[in-house]
């Protein structure tokens, strides 16, 4: 398992974690960071990041090598949290790794970024938004969530109920969701502006139609 992009391009992670812990495919986690920067145009460098249900910790260590200013990981297993931090190490690069529940973080910031990439079928993604937004976690900004094609219905329902946050979209109802398989990624903001990033729908339109499928 590899860093793809940015000042650590190439740099290998340690990955052996637990066997429920699964890494984000390659080719999904290069098109987040390409949606992030190209479509969002999240600066990364004035960007805090939260990643949540970090496992392997990837997205993090991946936001680390964009030049995020900050990274903090939450992770509920301890041995791979210690494998988090020593990634870190081997890395030489600073970040924060709590081994705790995400949906009882508290932590003492505010985050601009936020991944989630919980176990799927588990039931975690909405506390966990629940958590992060009503404690005043997030506050304009990205969340960006990956779960299973079959439950995202359900848990698109019930964070459109919670009335706290809402797709990232711009010109239609689902163009913030990403299809890859049985994989659903999508993009939602607690911004009541739509996004606390700027959007850029050109490269969208040019790369995508409806909800993208690859």
């Amino acid at each position: 398992m590899r860093i793809s992009n940015g000042t650590l391009k190439n740099k290998n992670l340690s990955n052996t974690v637990a066997p429920s812990v699964r890494p984000t495919k390659v080719r999904i986690k290069q098109a987040i960071f390409n949606i992030l920067k190209h479509r969002f145009l999240v600066d990364f460098e004035q960007t805090s990041v939260l990643d949540g249900f970090a496992g392997t910790g990837m997205f993090g260590f991946e936001a680390l090598s964009h030049g995020a200013k900050h990274v903090a990981f939450v992770e509920n297993d301890y041995k791979t949290a210690n494998l988090i931090r020593q990634n870190a190490k081997t890395l030489g690069v600073s970040c924060d790794v709590y081994h705790c529940d995400l949906i009882n973080f508290k932590p003492n910031m505010v985050f601009d970024l936020v991944f989630l990439d919980p176990p799927y079928f588990k039931g975690l993604i909405v506390p966990a938004v629940l958590n992060l937004v009503q404690g005043g976690f997030v506050k304009d900004g990205i969340i960006c969530i990956e779960c299973a094609r079959k439950e995202f219905a359900e848990v698109h329902e019930q964070l459109q109920q919670s009335g706290i946050i809402h797709g990232a979209g711009d010109s239609s109802d689902d163009d913030f969701v990403y299809r890859y398989g049985n994989i659903i990624v999508a993009f939602y903001t607690h911004s009541l502006n739509g996004c606390g990033f700027s959007s850029q729908s050109n490269f969208y339109d040019s790369c995508f139609s409806g909800s993208q499928s690859l």
